[in-house]
């Protein structure tokens, strides 16, 4: 018989343990590829809540404790690791190691008296170095260095991502560490025997961490044949359920989004939010852009073109990939409205951790900075800020989607946009790459934008509901260019209803008959821009008292009493009057 199990932890109980991005994802592929390259294996795949100390305990006396001669044992890791040599479990805490975390003195003592006739034990764990490293790094130091190379035995091999003393870091492209990456590729290739197999991931590793200017060497125990030799391995139905990108998927509309492995839930919520129809511009960074498959993009397109839901897509993929999404807002207002819409979509509804970081006392920071969270919601500022005071939380970033980018152009905000986008472009040295998604109002020329970053672009000039453009005279004529770009006119107030309201002629003599009678047409909402915050103030304020409307008691009643600033009377009147 052969046993196959694969364990992949990269979200943890305790709060002090930081959170991993590639670890379940590595198990899951190790899982597929084993599980349809041999389909007679006893293959489970064990994740994160599952992946208990108990559970971790358990694999190793269903494995290699109780196998026998006729036996093969796969057992996998993907952890943290701690400096005194131990595989961290989901409920392992740093106040009793010992007693929750598994030694890898245990796990080698298992691994010789084992009686099994093939074992291969992969470690893609760290017990060295620091961030971005799969390292727990408030551990003790081991007094003395586990040595792979002295463990002998016939038909079995244990490979380590690296060295006791140095780190094992994680692919900033595919998203698995270094040793996952190269095992697929050569597991899933003809092989001229396990000794050379194991060759050639060890040169995949070295040449793949040097590329991102790092150095990991992996370690494998002396082998010797013992007549069991793998097939070659295969990236099939198992394989594309986990990762789907792999299969060129395409869709049509919401309902065709289940076949990126995205659950019935989410799909069911999003139909249930838009319906089944998925606008041009959405389809084509699906299909043609691939956003599910972890590909960065430029988007340029009007307001109310979908564009931001091509976030929200890219977003949620992440996290079913194991990575973590961060949205990025230019103003705390923002933040807050997108994060309430998300903490019920999917926080409420679907049982992700939800965050926000703007910068005042509902912030959620320490858990960002653990990164505690499925989804984080900043402004500009806050980001920039956390990320150049605690740089190890770029290593946490799986998807960074940048909304309004147009405010790079801008020249009060334009150099925090620039800042940012600076330090991930530089940070890549580090291999630290997460997938890019700029979401930008139309611009001018875009090209050496998207060449700077290296992102492809996708633009369009269509929005799903055209925009009227036109002027509204003192005599309630609205002169407009219809959707041919033809001119037209029209009465759309009756003469003599803008009249002056007060010593002399203002904006209002024309804002509040417009608006009401919008109102008297029974469309729902109406939203008036002013350039200056004291006219917005006061047209706030005068359409409050003129218009008539009840109160926005739930605006009102999530007001928050304590700590009031200037603002907050003048924001209770309009509220009071419907604003």
């Amino acid at each position: 018989m052969i046993y196959g199990r694969f364990i992949g932890v990269d979200r943890f109980a305790d709060v002090s343990i930081r959170d991993l991005a590639g670890c379940s994802r590595d198990a899951a592929a190790l899982y597929s590829v084993f599980q349809d390259g041999i389909p007679a294996i006893d293959a489970v795949l064990i994740l994160n809540e599952d992946a208990t100390i108990a559970r971790v305990r358990d694999v190793i006396r269903e494995t290699l404790d109780a196998a026998t001669e006729q036996d093969a044992v796969i057992l996998t890791f993907a952890t943290h690791g701690t400096h005194d040599h131990r595989i961290v479990a989901f409920d392992s805490s740093l106040r009793d190691l010992d007693g929750t975390t598994y030694s890898l003195n245990d796990l080698v003592t298992a691994f010789q008296r084992t009686r099994a006739q093939f074992v291969l034990v992969i470690l893609d764990c760290c017990f060295a170095g620091a961030a971005p490293a799969r390292v727990v790094a408030d551990t003790p130091q081991a007094r003395g260095v586990i040595d792979f190379q002295g463990i002998q035995g016939i038909g079995k091999l244990m490979l380590a991502a690296s060295r006791m003393d140095e780190e094992a870091y994680e692919h900033p492209f595919n998203r698995h560490g270094l040793l996952t990456a190269a095992l697929i590729d050569a597991l899933t290739q003809p092989q001229g025997g396990i000794l050379a197999m194991l060759e050639a991931v060890i040169a995949r590793v070295r040449a793949d961490a040097a590329s991102i200017g790092v150095s990991q060497n992996p370690v494998a125990t002396t082998y010797v044949d013992g007549g069991f030799r793998l097939p070659t391995l295969q990236r099939g139905p198992t394989y594309l359920l986990h990762f789907p990108e792999h299969g060129a998927v395409r869709t049509n509309d919401i309902e065709g989004l289940a076949a990126f492995d995205i659950p019935a839930d989410i799909v069911a919520a999003w139909r249930d939010d838009f319906g089944n129809h998925l606008h041009d511009l959405q389809l084509r960074a699906i299909n043609e852009s691939r956003v599910l498959d972890g590909r960065s993009l430029l988007v340029v397109a009007p307001t109310s073109s979908g564009k931001t839901f091509i976030g929200e897509l890219a977003a949620i993929k992440a996290i079913l990939d194991g990575r973590k999404a961060v949205f990025l807002l230019p103003f705390k207002a923002l933040v807050s409205e997108k994060y309430e819409d998300f903490a019920y979509k999917y926080g409420k509804r679907l049982g992700l951790r939800v965050i926000r970081c703007s910068g005042d006392y509902r912030d959620q920071t320490s858990d960002f900075l653990a990164g505690k969270f499925d989804i984080a919601v900043l402004t500009y500022e806050m980001f920039l800020g956390l990320s150049v005071s605690s740089p190890t939380i770029l290593n946490l970033l799986g998807l960074l989607v940048l909304d309004e980018a147009q405010f790079i152009a801008s020249h009060d905000r334009g150099i925090v946009v620039e800042l940012i986008l600076t330090l991930l472009r530089t940070s890549r040295s580090r291999g630290i790459d997460p997938q890019l998604i700029l979401l930008s109002a139309v611009i001018g020329n875009v090209d050496p934008f998207s060449a700077w970053l290296s992102l492809s672009t996708l633009t369009s000039d269509v929005r799903p509901t055209p925009l009227e453009f036109g002027v509204l005279d003192r005599d309630g004529i609205y002169q407009y260019l219809d959707s041919d770009k033809v001119e037209r006119s029209t009465q759309l107030l009756p003469r003599g209803r803008i009249v002056r309201r007060r010593d002399k002629a203002s904006s209002q003599d024309v804002i509040v008959p417009l608006v009401q009678q919008v109102m008297e047409n029974e469309l729902e909402r109406v939203i008036v821009f002013r350039s200056k915050r004291g006219e917005t103030e006061g047209c706030a304020r005068y359409l409050a008292r003129e218009l008539g409307l009840p109160p926005a008691q739930t605006a009102l009643d999530a007001l928050v009493n304590a700590d009031p600033s200037s603002a907050t009377p003048e924001l209770r009147a309009a509220l009071q009057g419907g604003g």
